[in-house]
């Protein structure tokens, strides 16, 4: 489906003539949310989420969704079982569910717009090498939300010096590490989708060209025990183009 330029990919043109149909089958999401919005009951379609997911990228789209006229009424969880939930998004499959996979996120290297120089759209190679490196802590959370940074060295290809340098900073949270590079402590190296917020606002830019994909696909997971069903599919297919979308935003 895709090619590599460089540090950058391009569709193939099997993959631009995947992309062309599934935009018209996008472009229906939205008459098929509101009619079957019409039709369910009055209680809200319940969505079990990775916490973190949940609070970085999954509240401003259902916040969105709800502000439309023919608003869906939606009920969030971010702990405890999720079996009985309508729609299920995390980085395990549920047992029984139909699933879909977001399998193109992408990790980038990451900082404030503050720390570039004048002129610069991204760091050079020496202030790359001599930046602060903000690191996650926790490996559950390194394995889930961004990458290490012996990672990137290899996706660079970079032999000639170490791109962690001298110094580090080391963070038990995603919030943690993403609010110190937004204050300009740093470079943190995290997955697109918890970062987007903050690309979107200009909190923070790419450090640096190049990206390490990510291998580890977010999955939505729908219940088809639940009289929601239909509902939580059409969903799910929304929320995989916006995930889309947002990989379409920056190519270095």
């Amino acid at each position: 489906m895709f090619k590599r330029e460089g540090n950058a990919q391009r569709l193939t043109e099997k993959g631009a003539a995947l992309a062309a149909l599934t935009a018209q089958v996008l472009a229906t999401l939205d008459d098929g949310i509101e009619l079957l919005s019409e039709n369910q009951p009055d209680n809200a379609l319940l969505i079990h989420c990775d916490p973190v997911l949940a609070n970085r990228w999954l509240l401003p789209r259902l916040d969105r969704m709800e502000a439309q006229p023919s608003a869906l009424k939606f009920e969030l969880r971010s702990w405890g079982e999720a079996s009985d939930a309508d729609l299920v998004i995390g980085f395990d499959g549920c047992v029984g569910f139909e699933t879909m996979r977001f399998a193109n996120d992408a990790c980038f290297a990451l900082c404030s717009p503050d720390i570039l120089r004048v002129g610069q759209t991204v760091l050079s190679d020496e202030d790359f090498r001599i930046e602060t490196k903000i690191i996650l802590g926790q490996e559950q959370h390194l394995a889930q939300y961004g990458a290490s940074w012996d990672a990137w060295k290899e996706a660079m290809g970079s032999t000639s010096h170490d791109p962690v340098g001298e110094h580090t900073e080391t963070h038990g949270s995603v919030e943690l590490a993403l609010q110190a590079a937004v204050h300009g402590r740093g470079i943190v190296l995290l997955r697109q989708t918890i970062a987007d917020d903050d690309l979107r606002a200009g909190r923070l830019v790419p450090a640096f060209p190049g990206v390490v994909a990510h291998d580890r696909p977010i999955i939505l997971s729908i219940n088809t025990d639940s009289r929601h069903q239909n509902m939580a599919r059409m969903l799910a297919l929304w929320l995989l183009h916006e995930m889309a979308a947002m990989s379409d935003q920056f190519t270095l």
